[in-house]
């Protein structure tokens, strides 16, 4: 995977606000667990044509649609890089079913 000093920096600062929100949803019950990864389109890809942040089955999923398989898999690897810097874990990744270039991303709990 190849990023840029600007991209890398975006994926930083992101995992920051990520791991720092983490750690205080714990104090307010409720909190949306993904509200943090709005940041995310900061570090979307070009390819990349949608992109999802949501909670389900309390945890984080990130949607994630590309014009290419190319697009994709470096999306993909910004998201576990996120994942891996902010929860000390990488993310789940379950390919579409319809053979497209996208896939659905579980953030560990």
């Amino acid at each position: 995977m190849y990023l840029n000093r600007i991209q890398w920096a975006a994926v930083l600062l992101a995992a920051g606000v990520l791991a720092t929100a983490r750690g205080h949803a714990a104090d307010r019950p409720g909190q949306d667990a993904c509200a943090s990864l709005s940041l995310l389109p900061i570090v979307r890809d070009v390819g990349v044509t949608a992109l999802d942040v949501q909670v389900r089955r309390g945890r984080c999923e990130v949607a994630i649609e590309a014009a290419s398989m190319r697009a994709l898999y470096r999306q993909q690897q910004v998201v576990n890089a996120i994942s891996q810097a902010a929860c000390g874990a990488g993310s789940e990744a379950t390919a579409d079913k319809r053979g497209l270039p996208a896939l659905s991303m579980r953030l560990p709990a």
